[in-house]
């Protein structure tokens, strides 16, 4: 009866997309990007004859945490070909021509015939799913093949569905994943209690490694090359929800450019935000940003470089169902403001606690709670990161049964 329930919910869920791709592009996109995938899959399939890694991300944000430990399997297994899904259109666009793999498409919709279909071109070697993504078809199809699955850098409660409810179905698919790499010790509590306590290992957040590679790297953005560095607040991956307090942020430090990453690009967006936001204009290349000093920048994959322009840095999201990710801006050590929702967010929570993020409420007044960076608050960045990097190593370790240091 669960069985069919799903099966009927992702039919449904599928039919409720192809009418929404009518009027809305994201979903046009997702059902564009569908339709030559399996033939895409078979096409390359046929060239390779060496095993193949299938990794699935559901968006950008996925991939960009999984992507130190994608490197580590292309450094230490080179007869291993990689094939990289996407569930979101937006995650595919922005890496597809600039993947580390050797195949990039989209994971099917989940029926019982394109899961089957897609594992069988596919013939994955094993199975790694970035995060949280439940796909009981395409996960059952992989366990009739027998191919191992792994889940890295996952979180879970005990109110999600499947885990609440103790579903028979899937609670037998959990049983037989080969290890679940968890953030923190509450998912690994759980996974240990509902599934095999064998397969559970903490790996800490894969992010930590991205980010600090990424800070590392210090790669330029010439657009932002000639601002004083003092004088910027980066907003990221901002919504319509956010909006007030931006306006709070521009209004209080009027002497600073306020540099605007939208969380959603489409022009529609962008073009509500810049009537909300006050003074701001859309920046277009071959412009100058100290021009204007509210400049929305509608890029995609140039935020987590950009925090290191800024003395101050705002993260979207707060105000809706959740923070983005506040490690792209906390390690550049410079303080990071929020909205207030930021429970679900592990990380978020422990760098407030530290004292290197503040939530902001609509009632505040934003010049009595903002500050600049100390010594000491630079100092606990430091050891924060530091703490909490080494994920990719870990990960691979427990996959590829080796010990990398």
């Amino acid at each position: 009866m669960i069985s069919l329930l799903y099966n009927t919910g992702i039919l449904i869920y599928g039919l409720a997309i192809k009418i929404a791709a009518l009027f809305n592009n994201g979903a046009a996109l997702w059902i564009a990007g569908r339709k030559d995938n399996i033939n895409k899959l078979v096409t390359w399939r046929q060239t390779v004859d060496d095993d193949v890694v299938w990794i699935h991300c559901a968006s950008h944000g996925e991939y960009e945490q999984g992507l130190p430990f994608i490197k580590l399997i292309k450094q230490h297994q080179p007869k291993l070909k990689i094939a990289i899904t996407f569930f979101s259109p937006s995650g595919y666009n922005a890496i597809s021509r600039n993947s580390v793999a050797d195949w990039t498409g989209y994971i099917p919709l989940d029926t019982k015939k394109a899961a089957s279909n897609f594992v069988k071109h596919m013939k994955p070697t094993l199975a790694i799913f970035i995060k949280n993504e439940w796909w009981w078809n395409i996960l059952s199809e992989l366990q009739k093949e027998n191919v191992p699955i792994h889940y890295i850098s996952s979180t879970i409660r005990k109110d999600h569905y499947f885990i609440k409810h103790k579903w028979m179905p899937f609670t037998k698919v959990l049983e037989r994943v080969s290890t679940y790499g968890t953030v923190d010790q509450p998912s690994s509590e759980i996974y240990s209690q509902y599934c095999n306590a064998n397969n559970v290992y903490i790996s800490g957040d894969l992010r930590i490694d991205r980010v600090l590679e990424i800070a590392n790297k210090k790669e330029s953005i010439p657009s932002l090359e000639s601002l004083n560095k003092n004088k910027v607040i980066i907003y990221g991956s901002v919504w319509e929800s956010d909006v007030d307090c931006i306006n709070k942020l521009i209004d209080s430090y009027q002497e600073y450019y306020h540099i605007i990453y939208p969380h959603k690009l489409e022009k529609e967006n962008v073009n509500k935000l810049q009537v909300s936001i006050k003074n701001a204009t859309i920046f277009k290349e071959g412009n100058a940003i100290g021009v204007n000093k509210v400049s929305i920048l509608p890029v995609m994959g140039q935020l987590s470089s950009a925090y290191q322009y800024a003395s101050l840095a705002y993260v979207g999201g707060g105000y809706g169902v959740g923070i983005h990710n506040v490690l792209e801006a906390a390690v550049y050590k410079i303080p990071v403001f929020t909205g207030p929702n930021i429970m679900k967010s592990k990380e978020a929570v422990e760098l407030r606690n530290l004292g290197l993020l503040y939530t902001i409420y609509r009632s505040d007044h934003i010049q009595e709670i903002t500050t600049q960076p100390s010594l000491e608050l630079i100092n606990i960045a430091d050891s924060y990161f530091n703490s909490h990097k080494g994920g990719a190593i870990l990960t691979y370790n427990h996959i590829f049964g080796e010990s990398l240091n």
